[in-house]
């Protein structure tokens, strides 16, 4: 494959990413191109051949905004059979013709014409999903759960003011099977007036509460699938981690959210289990956050046996940070810090963390 091709590939795939973010407008405005200013820079180790059977993109976004029209920034990584063999730094993009005010009028058109679709009945409605978090778990099950009414002690969802799932309105498993593969889709009605959006000071939704949107479904989940009905004693339910970008900030008017989960594996050894879920949050403008994210069962034993992260130290210093620093007992000082940068996206920035 010539090199201007691999170059063209892999723009394409950045294009495609855009497009799957919102950035959608009319073909005949539009001229596109690199961003004046930015240098690009390109690093081959390899060929693409007849013989190459797969070849995989990685884009990372660096940089998105409008100035006005539309552009972007992203490194470029490209495999050649699980063979890293091509490396693109600051590969850019704007999209001259296009600007931010038309690429919000037509996803606002779309959701005033009806072209996003209406909510789903619920399969689980809110009242069941309460009597999960603060009810009987029997009344949101059935008779399964009746014995985590009284007798046992069951992991549940957060009651209000902190539970941020509305109701169920897809199911691909079957109840009370505990096995990977499963997915639903969860809806959360955003209130224009939630305590949260004030509380913030900052006009958008809190992290914290993006974060419970897209992770409270999972728990859901884990429940609906009989969980903690494959242990005879209590075991609580722990989130271990997770990676996952945010693409749009939610403010008080974007509506309903849709949450959509996939658990993806499901494993039992020595009285815990494992869960592994991928998740996405989904809004009529688009793809609001994306991640994946584990959960862990645990006894109160395995929970009092707990070592903390291995390997974890406190961050050292380098030499020339040191000379830097000034020390608080000579009456001056200064202090460095790492900071990470949110960067504007198709509605105002992009940010991506791991937790």
């Amino acid at each position: 494959m010539p090199g201007a091709l691999v170059y063209e590939c892999c723009l394409r795939t950045l294009r495609i990413l855009l497009l799957r973010m919102g950035w959608v407008g009319e073909a005949d405005d539009l001229n596109h191109g690199p961003v004046p200013g930015i240098t690009g820079k390109l690093k081959c180790r390899g060929q693409v051949t007849e013989t190459t059977r797969k070849v995989v993109y990685e884009i990372s976004l660096k940089e998105l905004g409008y100035r006005p029209e539309p552009y972007a920034v992203a490194d470029a990584l490209m495999y050649a059979d699980g063979r890293p063999i091509v490396e693109m730094y600051d590969m850019s993009i704007r999209f001259e013709g296009w600007t931010r005010e038309g690429i919000e009028a037509i996803w606002q058109a779309r959701s005033a014409n009806g072209v996003i679709p209406a909510s789903r009945p619920p399969l689980f409605d809110n009242d069941r999903i309460l009597a999960f978090a603060v009810g009987k778990p029997s009344e949101a099950f059935g008779e399964p759960y009746r014995i985590f009414d009284r007798e046992r002690v069951i992991a549940r969802l957060p009651g209000p003011p902190y539970k941020f799932l509305d109701r169920i309105v897809a199911i691909e498993c079957e109840p009370w099977i505990m096995k990977a593969g499963g997915k639903i889709v969860a809806e959360y009605d955003v209130p224009p007036d939630a305590w949260y959006f004030a509380e913030n000071r900052q006009g958008d939704m809190p992290f914290a509460v993006l974060l419970e949107i897209a992770l409270q479904p999972c728990g859901w989940l884990a429940a609906y699938i009989g969980s903690a009905l494959t242990s005879d004693i209590d075991i609580s339910f722990r989130n271990l981690g997770g990676k996952a970008t945010q693409f749009i900030a939610v403010r008080p008017d974007i509506g309903t959210l849709s949450i959509h989960v996939h658990l993806t594996q499901a494993s039992r050894s020595g009285g815990m289990i494992i869960q592994h879920y991928d998740y996405e949050v989904r809004s009529r403008q688009g793809v609001v956050y994306q991640g994946n994210t584990y959960f862990g069962f645990f006894s109160k034993q395995a929970l009092a046996q707990q070592i903390g992260i291995r390997e974890a130290s406190l961050y050292a210093p380098t030499p020339r940070e040191s000379g830097l620093a000034k020390s608080f007992e000579n009456g001056s000082s200064r202090r460095t810090s790492t900071r990470t940068r949110s960067v504007p996206g198709p509605w105002g920035w992009n940010r991506s963390c791991s937790y």
